[in-house]
C-alpha cells in the first residue's frame, strides 16, 4: 500500500502528538532514579570526606594521649631517679644517674615541642572538621531537598500519565483499525510513524530516512487527506498542514 486515502489524518497526528507527550514525560520520569542516585552518590562522596577529617582528629588525639602518656612516665622515671640519689654511696653512681635524669629530662622538653606541634596539628584538623560538617549538613538539607522534589515529580507524572494513557486509548479507538494498525507497527520499529515530505529544490524527500519520493508519490501527497508511504523506511508521509507545519503541529 503506496498511498492511502483517508479523512483520519488529522486523528493520526493528534494520536502521534500525545504519544510523544506520553513518550516524553516517560523519558522524564525513568531518568529520576538515575538522578536521584547521582545525588546519592555525591552525598556520600562527601560523607566520605567528613569521616576523613574525623578519623584525622581521631587519630591526632590518640597520638596526642600517648605522647601525654609517655611524657608522664618519664616525669615519674625521673622522680623515681631523683628518690634514688638519696641511696648512693659513691659518687660515680652518684653522677650516673644524674646523667640519666638530664637524658631524661632532655627527652622530656623534646616530647612537650612534640605536643605543641601536635596539639596545634590537632586544632587545625578540628576546625577543618567542623568547617565540612557545616559544610556537609548544608550540603545534605540541599540534597535531600532535591530528592524530595524528584520523587514528587515522579508521582505527579505518574498520575498524569494515567490520564494521558486513558485518553490516548480513546483517541486509538477514533482510528479505523486498518491504519491503526500500521500506525502501531511503524511507531515501534521506527519510533515516529508519521513524518513530514520535505520539498526540497521541487522535490519532496522523507524526512524520516531522507529519501526522494518518486514523481508520482509526489503528485498524489499534493491532494488533500492522502499519506504517502516512503519505498525506504516504510514511514508514513504527508505534507505540510496550515496554518503550521506538520513539525509545529506536533511539537505544541
Amino acid at each position: 500500500m503506496d498511498i492511502i486515502y483517508t479523512q483520519e489524518l488529522d486523528k493520526l497526528m493528534a494520536l502521534q502528538k500525545k504519544d510523544r507527550r506520553i513518550n516524553s514525560m516517560r523519558e522524564e520520569m525513568d531518568l529520576i532514579p538515575l538522578k536521584i542516585a547521582e545525588i546519592e552518590k555525591d552525598m556520600e562522596a562527601k560523607k566520605d570526606l567528613l569521616e576523613e577529617a574525623r578519623k584525622r582528629v581521631l587519630n591526632l588525639q590518640v597520638k596526642s594521649r600517648e605522647m601525654e602518656l609517655l611524657i608522664k612516665e618519664k616525669e615519674e622515671n625521673v622522680l623515681k631517679h631523683q628518690k634514688e640519689l638519696n641511696a648512693v654511696k659513691n659518687n660515680e653512681a652518684y653522677k650516673a644517674i644524674l646523667t640519666e635524669i638530664e637524658r631524661i629530662k632532655n627527652g622530656i622538653d623534646s616530647l612537650e615541642n612534640d605536643e605543641i606541634s601536635l596539639l596545634d596539628e590537632l586544632e587545625e584538623a578540628q576546625k577543618a572538621e567542623r568547617k565540612r560538617k557545616g559544610e556537609f549538613m548544608e550540603m545534605e538539607k540541599g540534597k535531600r531537598q532535591e530528592i524530595d522534589a524528584l520523587r514528587k515529580r515522579s508521582c505527579e507524572i505518574e498520575n498524569v500519565l494515567k490520564g494521558e494513557m486513558e485518553s490516548r486509548r480513546e483517541m486509538a479507538l477514533k482510528i479505523s483499525a486498518q491504519l491503526l494498525e500500521k500506525y502501531e507497527y511503524l511507531r515501534s520499529k521506527k519510533g515516529e510513524a508519521l513524518v513530514e515530505a520535505e520539498e526540497r529544490d521541487g522535490k519532496y524527500f522523507c524526512s524520516g530516512c531522507n529519501m526522494a519520493l518518486t514523481s508520482k508519490k509526489s503528485g498524489e501527497l499534493r491532494k488533500p487527506n492522502v499519506i504517502a508511504i516512503c519505498d525506504n523506511c516504510q514511514r508514513m508521509l504527508c505534507l505540510k498542514v496550515a496554518p503550521g507545519s506538520f513539525k509545529e503541529e506536533n511539537e505544541k
